[in-house]
């Protein structure tokens, strides 16, 4: 399998579904989205011998528009982090479930970011999410 996850439909269709309509929003708005994904843990597995992870996280990374992104990345830009359980709970509000970088690179054993400078790195990476922060009055 590739680009895809074993996701419960309560998260597929609400937290998550949620998640990516406010990528849209961004998007649409004129932001350049970097867009990590990916699940970790578990080991129930589907009849199809899949396993099904506990967690499904995503890390945004939010630019303006422009060129020569990596040099556009300072400690200021704003990043949303998400871990979201992979369960049948009924909320639909993914901020519930924000983190931060640091703690999905803990989970995972990944290193995002690596590129940039240490100081702009931790920066960004140890910053709490904010749905607020990002959005602009229309």
């Amino acid at each position: 399998m590739s680009n895809m996850q074993p996701q419960t439909i309560r998260l597929n269709r609400g937290r998550w579904k949620n998640l990516e309509d406010f990528e849209r929003k961004l998007a649409e708005q004129g932001d350049e989205l970097y867009i990590y994904a990916g699940c970790f843990g578990g080991t129930r597995r589907t009849r199809q011998k899949v396993i099904v992870p506990k967690r499904c996280w995503k890390i945004i990374l939010i630019l303006p528009k422009g060129s020569n992104d990596l040099d556009r990345v300072t400690a200021a830009t704003n990043v949303i982090a998400v871990s979201m359980p992979n369960t049948t709970t009924s909320s639909t509000d993914w901020t519930q479930f924000t983190s931060t970088v640091k703690a999905i690179e803990t989970a995972t054993g990944f290193d995002f970011f690596s590129k940039l400078p240490n100081k702009i790195e931790k920066a960004i990476e140890t910053k709490p999410s904010s749905k607020k922060e990002v959005l602009r009055s229309p």
